[in-house]
């Protein structure tokens, strides 16, 4: 992996990060200004800039074999927060 490339573990708790954005972008962005600053505020958060992120996402795309095992692990956090928040929600009715 070149060294420019976000490194896997990182990768992932931005895409985290990053995918939230996408869906409340369009959920509660009132304009294209506040969607870019919900963005920019992700890269901040992680110490990256978007083209570094643009470029480690173009090179996971060129070895899928590394994108698939970023995003199964992604998923699998994703799974675990949805089953731990699973008790709180019945807990709150």
């Amino acid at each position: 992996m070149p060294e420019n490339v976000i490194p896997p573990g990182k990768m992932e708790v931005l895409l985290y990060d990053y995918h939230l954005v996408q869906s409340m972008g369009s959920e509660y962005a009132a304009s294209d200004y506040k969607e870019k600053l919900f963005y920019e505020y992700v890269f901040e958060k992680h110490n990256v800039t978007k083209e570094r992120f643009d470029s480690s996402m173009m090179w996971y795309n060129r070895y899928p074999k590394h994108l698939k095992k970023l995003y199964t692990s992604l998923e699998a956090a994703v799974q675990f927060l949805l089953t731990a928040a699973i008790p709180f929600r019945a807990s709150q009715h």
